[in-house]
């Protein structure tokens, strides 16, 4: 009797394994209809509620420093290219950058490949291309949107994930949205021509000052040389 219900409980989970499966399968062809209604096609595609993957940006550091000269210049790419790319080291502001960019914009969708490590870039590329292109019944016509794609780095090894990411560009193109990327690596040629670069240094001295005297520093740190 025991080695009958042993029998029968590893059927039973092999049953359910097997019907595990089919969902997976049939959510995946779902996720490509819609993605391919929406322009967006072609594999890998991928539905967010399948990966669940971690989609929110994170919260704007305040007080920030002006940086009124890049922040110029990467408000001048967005409206021509609709595209641009922040390259520098680490902890030198992109993030920071790029969420004044899309401060205003009605749906930004943000996508730290960092923070959702061990699953594949180019699904996660999907799903936020997915997320930000959707429409919701109470959207307007005309909804601002937005895709920023942080640590985009860990994506540039692979072709793969490039290829994609030209496509995905092309559709958010094709529906009006902005695509900001921040990555601490230069960009494939391929991706450049589509996506401009600017170069992110370092905080300029008026920048720390200002940051300092904001955050209630002592006098003798605001005079001093940087």
């Amino acid at each position: 009797a025991r080695e009958q219900v042993s029998h029968g409980a590893a059927a039973l989970v092999s049953q359910t394994q097997q019907l595990g499966d089919i969902v997976t399968r049939l959510g995946a062809q779902a996720a490509i209809a819609e993605l391919t209604i929406n322009g967006v096609s072609s594999s890998p595609s991928v539905s967010p509620r399948q990966i669940l993957p971690l989609l929110e940006a994170p919260n704007l550091v305040s007080p920030t420093a002006p940086r009124s000269d890049l922040r110029k210049e990467i408000s001048t790419q967005l409206g021509s290219k609709r595209a641009v790319a922040l390259v520098g080291d680490v902890a030198c502001g992109k993030s920071q950058l790029a969420l004044l960019a899309v401060e205003g914009i009605e749906r930004a969708t943000w996508l730290s490949l960092r923070a959702n490590e061990g699953i594949d870039p180019s699904l996660l590329l999907d799903a936020a291309a997915f997320r930000c292109l959707q429409r919701a019944p109470d959207d307007g016509a005309a909804i601002s949107r937005a895709l920023i794609i942080d640590d985009l780095e860990i994506g540039l090894v692979s072709r793969k994930f490039c290829d994609r990411l030209l496509l995905i560009l092309r559709e958010l193109h094709r529906c009006g949205a902005l695509l900001l990327v921040c990555s601490t690596g230069r960009l494939p040629t391929l991706l450049q021509d589509q996506i401009p670069p600017i170069s992110i240094g370092g905080y300029e001295d008026d920048d720390i000052k200002i940051l300092l005297e904001s955050n209630g520093a002592p006098p003798r740190l605001n005079t001093a040389g940087f």
